[in-house]
């Protein structure tokens, strides 16, 4: 929910900083197909899911440093503020992929999640919709071009479309949690242990209280 709501946020908050209503460009498409009576595919993956998968995804690490990042982007703490100008540029040239190669590098398995799994999901739909004799007018986000253009030229490569909605990320082991489900067991068994030696109610019902706020 937090990673929800600062994407979000950060998302709104650049979008005031200079006058451009967030998916704006969707909403251009979507009232030209209206206008012209157009069927409208939505092709991209539900936003749940893919932050479902992201959180799922990343180490404890990456996620320490990727909530840090959001909260210092919200909070306007370091960089510096970039120009309209400069914004315009990001769309030019090799920019995007450039900024793309920094998050790669800043969080691999986010990359994956926000990047990799929404090109192949949003290609694989377009091929389904190209076998289907559909003529196409895909509009999509400018990092995500040159992937799904990727796909599209070589559809053989496509993963498995229902893998990439399963919100377990594929994640099957996670230290952190096996000792997080260890600590539960042993908490809840003492407090077995406690009730079963005649500890008073309220001292029970205080130590459930100091695990409550601490956790």
């Amino acid at each position: 929910l937090l990673v929800y709501w600062l994407l979000s946020y950060l998302q709104t908050k650049m979008g005031d900083k200079f006058g451009i209503e967030p998916g704006a460009e969707m909403m251009a498409a979507v009232e030209i197909a209206e206008e012209r009576d157009i069927p409208l595919a939505l092709v991209d993956r539900d936003i749940n899911v893919t932050v479902a998968r992201l959180w799922s995804k990343m180490s404890f690490w990456e996620k320490l440093k990727f909530v840090g990042a959001l909260v210092a982007g919200v909070a306007g703490i370091g960089g510096r503020e970039m120009t309209e100008e400069e914004m315009d540029e990001l769309v030019e040239g090799d920019m995007v992929e450039t900024l793309i190669e920094e998050f790669r590098d800043f969080s691999p398995r986010g990359a994956e999640a926000l990047i990799d799994e929404r090109d192949a999901y949003i290609a694989a739909n377009l091929v389904g919709l190209r076998e289907a004799n559909k003529k196409v007018v895909a509009v999509v986000g400018a990092g995500h071009r040159a992937g799904i253009e990727e796909y599209l030229s070589a559809p053989e490569t496509l993963p498995d479309v229902e893998a990439l909605e399963e919100t377990g990320g594929g994640r099957r082991f996670s230290l952190f949690k096996v000792v997080g489900y260890v600590v539960s067991i042993f908490v809840i068994l003492m407090f077995v242990l406690l009730f079963m030696a005649g500890a008073d109610d309220a001292f029970l019902a205080q130590l459930a209280f100091y695990w409550f706020v601490v956790n």
